[in-house]
């Protein structure tokens, strides 16, 4: 079945050295009438590499040395940004990790099966288009 993702990013506040962030994996119909599918994980990104917040374009890959799929987001001026599996922000270079929990000591865990979960999106359905959505609930 024909599907289109999107990827909303909810950003909370980014003090220390890390940024929690919530992350939905949402699953809608080629014409965008019906969800078909969501999944909800914890994020985390460097706070020196912050994607600016808005709407990005994405694509699912493989890479070898990551041992999983990953999604690759599409910013301008900014190179090798991924959602992917890690689990603290030394591990992102300016890439979003993913996991189930992100415990207060900015790590974030079992990062393996979160990908897992996202990886059983793209057997299921035919993703024929990726959206990336950047957001905070943080007032700067």
């Amino acid at each position: 079945m024909r599907a289109l993702l999107d990827i909303i990013i909810m950003r909370h506040e980014c003090a220390g050295k890390a940024c929690p962030s919530d992350v939905t994996f949402k699953v809608m119909d080629d014409k965008r009438d019906n969800t078909l599918q969501e999944i909800r994980l914890k994020g985390l990104e460097n706070i020196d590499h912050l994607i600016p917040l808005g709407f990005y374009g994405g694509k699912f890959q493989h890479f070898p040395n990551l041992m999983k799929s990953t999604i690759s987001v599409i910013v301008p001026r900014r190179k090798n940004i991924k959602i992917r599996v890690g689990n603290s922000p030394a591990d992102s270079r300016g890439s979003i990790l993913i996991g189930l929990d992100a415990p207060s000591n900015s790590l974030i865990s079992e990062s393996a099966k979160a990908a897992n979960l996202v990886d059983t999106i793209f057997e299921t359905y035919e993703i024929v288009d990726i959206v990336v959505y950047v957001n905070t609930d943080y007032p700067f």
